[in-house]
């Protein structure tokens, strides 16, 4: 059974949904009027659906105009890079040209000189020119095959004794040509400038024997004096044996000038200092039954001088060859210490004569002539010659001449020339 309280209880509880839902409506209806009165009507959605029309025609075509601008960009990128590509594969083929070119133009000038080389003629191949020359040291050495003349080594004479006439014939010592050479260096200026030193050494010897002809002919000793050893001048002796050395050292420094006349011609116009060391001793023994004699004749010489030199280079036409000549003077101031000293062997009388450190002028005359070739490899330039040259040294040597055949020790000093000439093989390397 239900009670009355209990009926009260669901009479209240009924009343309390109610009451929770009236501000429900409330709420929604003032929202409503708020967005009734907020809502764009059908004209003002109508002019907002044309403005966003207008809007997306006018996007799309500033989209399009932007991916025709785009696509334009690319292809002038594609060409910009293709005509890049050109112009670097252009620039590649114009430094090939231009190293083509320089080769061609270096080629041509080279042929150019030639050619005026091979014509010679033209304003210039009759004028005197400073010939312009790579700067740059150059070093040369010279093989010499040399001798010198015999005519002042006679030792011993040989008198025929016919009844007719005195006939004396000499007996020399026959020397050889003997290898020496020479080395210098220098530096070349652009101006056609040179500046030198060169060294030469020969070193010479030779032998001799002869023994007394049979018959009525007489070997005497022309080396002998009168009186004073064992053996006399006029002695006839058994046999005599000699020998002969000469030491040749010499320096020359100083400056050169190179010339050229037209185009074929070459001057070398050379000015400098001599200085020489020249020695020579002749050693003869004669023997005459028991009596043996020696005689050493010596000569030591130095001085110093001026030195002048022209070489001249006659180009051949259409090759590298040419022809050369040489012509050089010097005046050498300088001492030479003499001696004839004869003894008799063992050791009993001596005979001397000497001159310590006698003073002379000695002119000195120079020439050559040859063939030259001129080439060029890797750069560097060289010249190679084949020719003959002498030298004659005036009065250089002494040498005693005694007068007469009597007791007196009467004897003249003559000076003879040192003559050298021989063949001369140069090659000067210039880099």
């Amino acid at each position: 059974m239900i009670s009355h309280k209990s009926i009260n209880n669901i009479s209240i509880n009924k009343e309390r949904p109610l009451m929770k839902i009236i501000p429900v409506f409330f709420f929604f209806f003032v929202c409503s009027a708020v967005y009734a009165e907020n809502t764009p009507s059908n004209e003002e959605l109508y002019q907002m659906i044309l403005e966003l029309k207008k809007d997306q025609g006018r996007l799309k075509h500033e989209a399009e105009q932007a991916r025709a601008e785009a696509e334009n960009a690319k292809q002038e990128l594609e060409v910009t890079r293709k005509v890049l590509d050109a112009t670097q594969e252009k620039l590649k083929e114009t430094e090939v040209q231009v190293l083509q070119t320089q080769e061609i133009v270096a080629k041509t000038q080279e042929g150019l000189a030639e050619t005026k080389a091979e014509m010679g003629t033209g304003p210039s191949s009759s004028v005197v020119r400073i010939k312009e020359m790579d700067r740059g040291p150059y070093a040369k050495a010279e093989l010499l095959v040399k001798r010198q003349e015999n005519d002042r080594l006679t030792y011993a004479l040989i008198d025929a004794n016919t009844p007719d006439d005195e006939v004396l014939t000499a007996v020399n010592i026959e020397t050889d040509y003997e290898p020496g050479f020479l080395i210098g260096a220098g530096y070349l200026f652009n101006s056609g400038t040179e500046a030198f030193i060169n060294f030469s050494y020969l070193n010479t010897s030779a032998g001799d024997a002869v023994t007394d002809p049979p018959g009525a002919a007489d070997l005497n000793c022309h080396l002998c004096q009168p009186s004073e050893i064992d053996i006399d001048r006029d002695d006839d002796i058994d046999s005599a044996t000699a020998e002969y050395d000469l030491a040749y050292h010499v320096f020359d420094a100083g400056f050169a000038q190179n010339l050229g006349i037209g185009d074929q011609i070459d001057l070398r116009l050379g000015g400098g200092i001599r200085v020489a060391f020249i020695d020579d001793e002749l050693n003869a023994l004669f023997v005459n039954g028991g009596d043996t004699v020696r005689v050493i004749r010596e000569n030591d010489f130095w001085g110093i001088g001026p030195r002048a030199t022209l070489d001249v280079n006659w180009n051949i036409p259409n090759t590298r060859f040419a022809i050369f000549g040489m012509l050089g003077g010097s005046l050498i101031y300088g001492e030479n210490d003499f001696l004839h000293d004869a003894r008799d062997v063992p050791l009993d009388d001596i005979s001397r004569i000497s001159s310590d450190a006698e003073s002379r002028i000695i002119p000195v005359f120079e020439g050559g002539l040859g063939v030259n070739y001129a080439g060029n490899a890797q750069g560097v330039k060289y010249d190679l010659s084949l020719g003959y040259e002498f030298e004659s040294w005036v009065d250089l040597l002494s040498s005693a001449s005694f007068d007469d055949d009597t007791d007196d020790n009467l004897f003249t000093r003559e000076d003879m020339n040192l003559d050298l000439h021989g063949v001369i093989l140069r090659g000067e390397v210039i880099w």
